[in-house]
């Protein structure tokens, strides 16, 4: 959704709320600004991105007892 908010930020169709990491290279470029005002900085929120999903039945667990979403976030922290 972010990429075609941007591309119609891009094209003028007015303003877009759209995360850093995706506008990078717009920014750097110009070829896309901030839209707040130079007096109030920069208009920035930090948002914690949660997953939730159904409890798997005991036949959809793989054999290790995680559900397959899980099992890279777990191997990353140890």
């Amino acid at each position: 959704m972010a990429e075609g908010l941007k591309v119609m930020a891009m094209e003028g169709h007015g303003v877009a709320f759209l995360p850093h990491s995706a506008v990078r290279k717009e920014l750097r470029a110009r070829r896309l600004v901030g839209a707040a005002p130079p007096e109030l900085g920069t208009l920035e929120i930090t948002m914690d991105v949660r997953a939730y999903r159904e409890k798997p039945s005991a036949k959809e667990q793989p054999r290790d007892g995680r559900p397959a979403l899980w099992q890279f976030p777990a191997a990353a922290k140890s």
